[in-house]
């Protein structure tokens, strides 16, 4: 897989905002039974993966 490559880019992207919202939202529910500062490094996982979502989804898919 070339990096150079539009659609390489998209799916690199895809994954990392995938990522951020599986580990925010499995931190969240450790977090809500182990600490707060497991609960605070989800969310902000589950921010940066909702700022990717919210960046390809206004940038369209062309």
């Amino acid at each position: 897989m070339r990096l150079s490559d539009q659609r390489s880019w998209n799916l690199l992207l895809i994954s990392a905002a995938m990522y951020c919202l599986g580990m925010g939202l499995a931190g969240s529910l450790v977090g809500m039974f182990v600490g707060w500062h497991i609960l605070a490094a989800a969310l902000g996982h589950l921010l940066v993966g909702i700022g990717f979502a919210i960046w390809w989804l206004r940038r369209g898919t062309h």
